[in-house]
């Protein structure tokens, strides 16, 4: 079974982020969403994000 990715967006579920990593991922993919791009940039280094 693969592990799901999880990805960090900018904005909340329903967000254009949100419709654009959708379409760009074919996999299941866990949606980290983040109010503030510093946010976004901060769950990636804290390796809470994979992406």
């Amino acid at each position: 079974m693969e592990k799901k990715q999880k990805i960090a967006i900018q904005g909340n579920q329903g967000s254009f982020h949100h419709v654009v990593a959708n379409q760009y991922f074919t996999s299941e993919f866990s949606l980290i969403a983040c109010y503030t791009f510093e946010d976004m940039l901060m769950s990636l280094l804290n390796n809470v994000a994979d992406l």
